[in-house]
């Protein structure tokens, strides 16, 4: 757990090879949980290595075979998925939004084989928008819309975990009318020198429409989304 000591990771999953390897020879009984995998998968997600994504990656796998072998002690939660998602987000990789919809299918796999406890909720959703807001695929604004309307749809059938955010939204709306790979305010630069090189003549009609989007869940009652100087900043950035 303490991230300031150098290759912690690798010496997490050291230690939990060893655990397996006493599992497999000494105690059939002693199975490891999800979460152990989880938290090396994690700290990989957030360690800004070059080879994160792929390590996050490769613990999540492994987890999932020996959940699918039966030697892991509980079913996974569809959360676990987030580190490796975060993990191509942070790398900017390319394929980021494509690994994250792989991400969602096993999320949604897991949820159908034991639906007890285990559901989407919106920071699966989030991480899976952020996704593709990073990779700058051409599809990105497609699937970044998609998956913000399917958080919308499900919260007004009455499904609070998958209610939308402020971050859903400006996430959202970033990677559709920005093309940017940062939401965050302080990289402002980075989004007007994106609208500097954009052609779209819709870009403020959509860049208002996302806006009344968010006017209307803060109405209809989301006190999780609010309406700032920074959702209506980029409204303003999108009329230059």
């Amino acid at each position: 757990k303490d991230e300031r000591i150098k290759d912690a990771a690798q010496r997490a999953e050291s230690i939990l090879d060893r655990l397996l390897e006493y599992c497999e020879e000494e105690n059939y009984a002693l199975k490891p949980w999800y979460q152990t995998f989880s938290m090396i998968s994690d700290y990989y997600g957030r360690s800004g290595r070059q080879d994160a994504p792929y390590r996050a990656e490769y613990v999540v796998n492994r987890m999932l075979a020996m959940y699918e072998d039966g030697k892991l002690e509980a079913v996974p939660s569809p959360g676990v998925f987030v580190s490796v998602m975060d993990a191509y987000a942070n790398a900017e990789h390319p394929d980021a939004g494509k690994n994250a919809d792989r991400m969602l299918a096993l999320s949604r796999k897991l949820i159908n084989e034991n639906a007890k406890g285990n559901v989407l909720t919106t920071r699966i959703m989030n991480s899976a928008i952020n996704a593709w807001a990073s990779c700058g695929d051409e599809n990105a604004s497609r699937r970044a819309e998609e998956y913000l309307t399917q958080m919308e749809t499900a919260y007004a059938n009455g499904i609070s975990n998958l209610r939308p955010e402020t971050r859903s939204y400006s996430t959202s709306f970033c990677v559709t009318h920005f093309r940017v790979l940062s939401c965050d305010f302080y990289f402002i630069e980075l989004v007007l020198a994106a609208w500097s090189k954009s052609g779209s003549p819709l870009r403020f009609k959509n860049a208002w429409q996302v806006l009344q989007r968010m006017e209307r869940q803060q109405q209809n009652g989301n006190r999780y989304v609010k309406v700032d100087e920074y959702s209506k900043s980029l409204v303003i950035n999108a009329c230059g």
